[in-house]
């Protein structure tokens, strides 16, 4: 059963006991590996340098500081509602997501953590976290969150990718300065391989 929490959506890690998952293959870009698998620690899918936090949103962005989480997740085929890493990786958004280079929900939600420029409120709590697929800023990585009960942390519900105008008609709560830093981290890091194959279709929306 999937528990339902104050919802944010954005457009837009002690010893612990490894659990082995797909492996991913990603360009050698920032360090990172190729062939990286996926590791848990309990419920949470861990990033791709073995912690729990893919990174964060800031008190200057005008909403509650917090780490952001990956969780395993559900996913119900029949209503097709979930969240986490197993509503990201069924089966037709996973072909989607390969489309631009992704092999798995880690991934794009490391990217999109790290990378994000712009958060957009959309009613109750509900906000966009959104980062550019690319340098070329062609398409958007956009990711639904999930605040925890605690208010410590935000979980992510799902992440999906979008043409750059997906949000044009919103208002955006928060953007990068110009000139400045992603509230995720002080740089991008774009894990995944660059594929020139054309999305043919806007992915999702705030229920991806």
């Amino acid at each position: 059963r999937i528990t339902q929490i104050n919802s944010l959506v954005f457009i837009i890690f002690v010893s612990m006991q490894w659990e082995d998952g797909p492996e991913s293959e990603t360009t050698d870009n920032g360090g990172m590996n190729a062939k990286k698998p996926v590791h848990y620690d309990g419920e949470y899918v861990l990033t791709p340098d073995g912690g729990k936090d893919f990174g964060e949103i800031r008190a200057d962005t005008g909403l509650p500081a917090g780490k952001i989480r990956l969780r395993k997740g559900e996913q119900n085929d029949i209503t097709d509602k979930g969240y986490g890493e197993a509503h990201i990786e069924r089966p037709y958004r996973l072909s989607q997501l390969k489309q631009n280079g992704y092999d798995n929900a880690r991934d794009i939600v490391a990217d999109a953590a790290r990378a994000y420029d712009a958060i957009h409120q959309a009613g109750d709590k509900i906000v966009f976290l959104s980062a550019p697929l690319d340098p070329t800023k062609k398409k958007l990585i956009v990711v639904k969150l999930i605040q925890s009960e605690c208010d410590e942390y935000y979980d992510v519900q799902t992440a999906w990718i979008a043409r750059n105008n997906y949000l044009k008609n919103k208002t955006p709560l928060w953007t990068k300065p110009e000139g400045g830093v992603s509230a995720g981290e002080e740089t991008a890091h774009y894990s995944h391989q660059k594929k020139s194959d054309p999305l043919s279709a806007i992915m999702g929306s705030p229920d991806a």
